[in-house]
């Protein structure tokens, strides 16, 4: 599977230090604790393997590239998906060839927000719309 299709976004050494969680290039959870090692390699981190019960301790690149490898590696960094729900109404609309569809508008922080945002006219409900970055 492509760090794309996990929806893993670029490794980013500010967010990172900033305690966004962290994963590896194959999904596995990294526990980062030191951002300052002299030498080639200058961050630290137990990556979780096993079924999560034992870690192992490595080290990357500022860049997150593992042991300093120019080409790809199942233990580089990512930074891991981050799952956001919104709220949102629908709409009936009516056609001129009488046939229906919806619409859908909002992207409220919370319910209440939504359904106070809402008009009349075609509304259909308000919902919660989960994604992944």
């Amino acid at each position: 599977m492509s760090d794309r299709a996990m929806n893993l976004r670029p490794f980013n050494l500010e967010e990172a230090k900033a305690g966004k969680p962290v994963v590896t290039r194959d999904g596995r959870k990294v526990r980062l604790f030191c951002f300052d090692l002299v030498g080639d390699d200058t961050i630290a981190g137990a990556v979780t393997i096993g079924e999560g019960k034992e870690e192992d301790v490595t080290s990357w690149t500022a860049e997150g590239r593992y042991i300093s490898r120019m080409e790809e590696h199942a233990r580089d960094l990512f930074m891991a998906p981050v799952e956001n729900t919104v709220w949102v109404n629908v709409y009936r609309n009516k056609n001129e060839d009488r046939s229906c569809d919806v619409s859908i508008t909002g992207g409220y922080e919370s319910k209440a927000s939504a359904v106070d945002g809402h008009a009349n006219n075609g509304y259909i409900g308000t919902f919660p719309l989960t994604y992944t970055e």
